[in-house]
Order: structure tokens, then sequence, then C-alpha cells
């Protein structure tokens, strides 16, 4: 499992005192270091496992103590003006054979941005942040292999100019040579953010796979 975050500068995974000579360096130290001063095992989320089998039920389980413990991320991007740092990171997980299993990530955002709009949590009164990815071990028949998800980068910080239309391409790269296509968020992706006023989302993206580039 491979995934891309974003987080505020000195309070995610890079450390407390990085900077742009941190590009590129290993994040296992510095997380395990914000666990263990935290004593929270959730603090750079929470996740979970959640498996659909031919019987119709469903298996759930938390692997956020086997995430934390197995994960090998790096920091992929800094943005000092804006105090924003995003990170690549991946870990293994053996998934049981079934239908379909969802892998999920949810915290609370750690701060609230201009076009962070979303409905709080009656709780903790907070921004709420849910990342889920589905994965099915069939085999497909055009392939002759499992399914592979289409790998999706994006800066942590995008500008936006007022009076002005911006577009932001999405760019993915994905394998299997399948085309992928954006929509909005909608039910349990669409968490507690609520759309941004007068954006619009289209169903293309920049698109890379083995065979070329396409838009």
């Amino acid at each position: 499992m491979t995934i891309v975050t974003g987080w505020e500068l000195t309070e995610g995974p890079c450390g407390p005192n990085c900077s742009v000579a941190d590009i590129g360096r290993s994040t296992v130290v510095t997380r395990a270091e914000f666990i263990n001063r935290t004593g929270d095992s959730e603090y750079f989320g929470r996740w979970s496992l959640e498996s659909r089998y031919v019987d119709s039920s469903v298996g759930r389980s938390d692997i956020t103590d086997h995430v934390n413990k197995n994960i090998q991320g790096r920091v992929n991007n800094i943005n000092v003006p804006t105090r924003w740092m995003q990170e690549i990171a991946h870990f293994v997980i053996n998934i049981n054979s079934s239908e379909y299993t969802d892998i999920v990530l949810e915290g609370d955002s750690w701060m609230d941005t201009q076009l962070q709009v979303c409905s709080r949590d009656v709780v903790t009164n907070t921004c709420k942040y849910h990342l889920q990815q589905e994965i099915r071990v069939g085999i497909r028949d055009d392939t002759g292999k499992p399914n592979g998800s289409p790998l999706v980068l994006y800066k942590p910080v995008y500008r936006v100019r007022l009076n002005e239309v911006t577009r932001i391409p999405i760019i993915v790269a994905d394998n299997d040579g399948d085309i992928p296509r954006c929509r909005p968020a909608r039910f349990v992706e669409l968490s507690f953010i609520r759309p941004i006023m007068g954006t619009n989302i289209t169903r293309d993206v920049i698109w890379h796979h083995t065979y070329g580039y396409s838009v």
C-alpha cells in the first residue's frame, strides 16, 4: 500500500525541525518519535481493514499498530511559506481472500484553511479526513494478474488566484493500462468536507501508463 499525504510542516512525520534540506529523507525515525512523545498511536491517523466475503459476511479490524510498526516513508516535498510538507509512504499487509477489502485512514485535521470548508464533528469540533482504497485480489481476465490501483500525484498546496479560472491537473499512473476518471466525492468518501464553492471537477486527468501519455 502506497499513500501520499500532506501535513503541517513542524507537526508532520518530517519532524519539528523540518526544512527543504530534508527532502528525500526517511521519516521512519521522526514518525516514531512523535508517536512515542505524545503517547498517541493514532497521531498520524487511524487505520482499519474492512473485508466483504462471497457469503456477504463482513470482517473489520484495526491495523493502526501494524502500520505504525511497518510503514516506510520519505519526505517528498516541502513548502516553507505555507508551512506544509508532503510524504510518500508505503507498508505491506496480508489480505485474506475476499470479494474486496477496503483499507481506510481516518483522523482529525490539524488546522483549518480558508478553503477547507467542513461540517464539524459535534464531539471534537474538528474537521475530519477519510481516505479509502478498495482492493480486489481476484485475477483479471485481460492482464492475467490482480488489479493494480492507479498512483495519483499531487502537490501539498495549490495556489488559486482570485477572479481567475485556475486549472489543476491530476497526474495518474496506471500500469494496467486503465483510463482513470475523476468524479466528485460521495457518501463516506466525502467525509466531513463540503465541496468548495465555485469549483468544478471534470472526468479527465493527465494519464500515464506503460504505453505513453494521454489527456
